[in-house]
């Protein structure tokens, strides 16, 4: 059962009259900041260490998804592959109708390439640009517990001197 001691805690319970002071039970209180100090304990361990496993594991995943959305390996090991499997064959004895596969087959291969490779280069400026910024966003989540009393506090200045 808590006790009630009468010992004066500078809290306000309405306005700012002296005469209405609040009193709690000076072990409540200490509980009471010990499960203050315990909340900004846990967010600063949760912070800086199971939020980096998450967020690297995001990004990974991330980085996954566009590996495979943009099928860069599959396309890396069939970059010389004829366009759509379009391949033509060689009529019977004759040299001209030879002449025309390979013009037509190189011609195939080549538009093959072409595609493959922009989709490719398309691919990698995306895992670029996903590592550029999951570097940006490291960076500020590593300040942003720092910005918050930062603010706070130039929040606080100004606001006494506009007062």
């Amino acid at each position: 059962m808590w006790h009630n001691t009468l010992q004066p805690v500078w809290i306000y319970s309405t306005g700012f009259s002296f005469s209405k002071l609040r009193t709690f039970d000076s072990s409540r209180d200490i509980i009471v900041i010990m499960k203050i100090v315990q909340i900004f304990w846990f967010y600063f361990f949760w912070h800086y260490t199971l939020a980096w496993k998450d967020f690297l594991r995001v990004v990974n995943n991330v980085l996954w998804f566009i590996a495979n959305y943009f099928s860069i390996a599959l396309l890396g090991k069939t970059l010389f592959s004829p366009w759509r499997r379009l391949v033509e064959h060689g009529g019977k004895g004759t040299g001209q109708s030879y002449l025309a596969a390979f013009i037509l087959n190189f011609i195939s291969r080549f538009i093959g390439f072409l595609v493959r490779s922009v989709t490719i280069s398309f691919g990698m400026l995306s895992l670029a640009l996903t590592i550029f910024i999951g570097i940006i966003l490291a960076f500020a989540w590593l300040i942003l517990p720092l910005i918050i009393p930062v603010l706070l506090f130039s929040g606080i200045f100004k606001l006494a001197n506009i007062l």
